[in-house]
């Protein structure tokens, strides 16, 4: 058999056609039973190409695949957090509505003859420690405007005053229980937070009357500074104390009964349990609020005002 050197070995001189490199032709075809070293080149390049193609179709296949699914996935999880976010503004405008229903349900008025203790701190303190921070100072400043223009008479001076109160006591107290190191979202974390919270309440609004309480009620500042021992700073710590003692009572069993009814996210198969430790706990957080109503009402000559909106 006549063979072809082409340098990398010998190929048989044999037919081929030109669709596969090895099927015979016959000898009718043009070449007449001579097969061309260029014809076998050729087809052999051509099957290449379609393997080729093939490969790639199917990488492309992949591809798609990969981005069609990545796409559905993104998709849904865009959709699961429209979810939450529309359920967590929800919650938030409950809270925002529960503070100011507060402010018309019970207050304690006349205390040293113009302050007003109330219990909106507190309910903004459990949002704040349920959304964190920046929700507590948003709910106080929507409150405390909407308190300043429906039912106050203290006009702007008292909005930031009631404003920086709140949003002071709330930041403080969420920031420390959520975020604090080794304490966070523990017993000792809500302790820590909430009596931090109280002094840095007690002292702000201590530095507010010193600045806004002369322009708001034209009065000296000597006036004022005689007021803070006998009056301001104790009215300020009991206010701070009080609504840190409710928040410390009302925080968990809240929480749970929201989440049972799936207004919050959170774990619902633990149910909320009455421990030794939690009644010692709720029995001292109720005797220091009634502690601090006491002092308000015997001591400062404070009285109580029911469903009123003045």
């Amino acid at each position: 058999m006549l063979t072809i050197s082409l340098g990398i070995g010998e190929i048989p001189y044999r037919q081929y056609s030109l669709r596969t490199p090895l099927e015979p032709i016959g000898c009718n075809s043009r070449t007449d039973g001579r097969a061309t070293v260029s014809s076998y080149i050729c087809c052999h390049s051509k099957v290449r190409m379609r393997e080729d193609m093939k490969k790639a179709k199917s990488l492309y296949r992949c591809i798609f695949s990969l981005i069609l699914s990545r796409g559905i996935f993104l998709l849904r999880k865009t959709r699961n957090m429209k979810k939450q976010n529309l359920r967590k503004y929800l919650v938030l405008a409950m809270f925002m509505a529960l503070a100011y229903i507060s402010l018309l349900v019970m207050k304690i008025g006349g205390v040293g003859g113009f302050l007003t203790f109330d219990v909106k701190d507190a309910v903004i303190t459990v949002a704040a420690m349920q959304f964190g921070p920046l929700s507590g100072i948003v709910i106080s400043l929507v409150v405390s405007f909407i308190e300043m223009v429906t039912i106050s008479g203290t006009g702007p001076w008292g909005f930031l005053m009631n404003f920086v109160g709140s949003a002071a006591f709330a930041a403080i107290a969420s920031a420390i229980y959520l975020y604090m190191p080794r304490i966070k979202k523990t017993l000792a974390g809500a302790v820590v937070g909430l009596a931090t919270a109280a002094v840095a309440m007690t002292g702000v609004m201590l530095l507010m009357n010193i600045l806004v309480t002369p322009i708001y009620m034209h009065v000296s500042l000597e006036m004022v500074y005689d007021l803070l021992l006998p009056l301001l700073l104790p009215f300020n710590l009991i206010k701070a104390v009080a609504n840190a003692a409710i928040v410390f009572v009302l925080y968990k069993p809240l929480c749970v009964a929201l989440r049972k009814i799936h207004v919050m996210d959170g774990e619902t198969a633990v149910p909320y349990r009455m421990t030794k430790r939690s009644v010692v706990f709720l029995v001292m957080g109720l005797l220091i609020l009634i502690a601090c109503i006491l002092l308000l009402v015997l001591t400062f000559g404070g009285r109580f005002e029911w469903f009123s909106a003045k």
